[in-house]
């Protein structure tokens, strides 16, 4: 058996030997030039083009975060500054009387003068909402309010 395949071996061979083959390759047609520049410049534009999306994008949401978080921020700002004067006016209403008969108006509004003399100094280093104060003309009643209650006691 070993016999008869090492003849089968050495039939192959000796047909190999017997019949030379050549291999022969087509030369591939060179390529034009611009596609050599087209490849190049592909791979430069789209990855710098890439990148400067990228970036715009980047700094488009970074410009919408910082504005939406400065709203945010002013109008917390503005409920806070309200808060403090809402807060002073509500002492000072809870001070004075719904019904006025048979009182003495003398030491009943010393309680609430003192609470309006609280709420004044939040009314005027007020900054987010000075403009709203200003139109009513909030500040400049209660300061002036103020000062004629006091320059009548004095007189009294």
């Amino acid at each position: 058996m070993i016999l008869q395949a090492a003849s089968a071996v050495a039939g192959v061979a000796d047909q190999i030997k017997q019949a030379p083959f050549v291999v022969q390759c087509i030369q591939a047609a060179p390529e034009p030039s611009w596609k050599w520049w087209l490849t190049l410049s592909a791979a430069i534009f789209g990855t710098l083009l890439s990148t400067v999306g990228s970036i715009y994008v980047a700094w488009r949401v970074f410009r919408w975060q910082g504005a939406k978080d400065r709203k945010a921020w002013i109008r917390d700002q503005e409920r806070a500054e309200w808060s403090a004067i809402l807060s002073g006016l509500t002492a000072v209403e809870a001070k004075m009387p719904h019904v006025f008969s048979n009182l003495d108006w003398p030491k009943l509004t010393a309680g609430m003068l003192q609470e309006l003399r609280n709420v004044i100094p939040a009314m005027r280093n007020a900054l987010f909402v000075a403009e709203e104060l200003e139109k009513t003309g909030l500040v400049a009643g209660f300061i002036s309010g103020g000062h004629e209650d006091q320059d009548n006691r004095r007189s009294q």
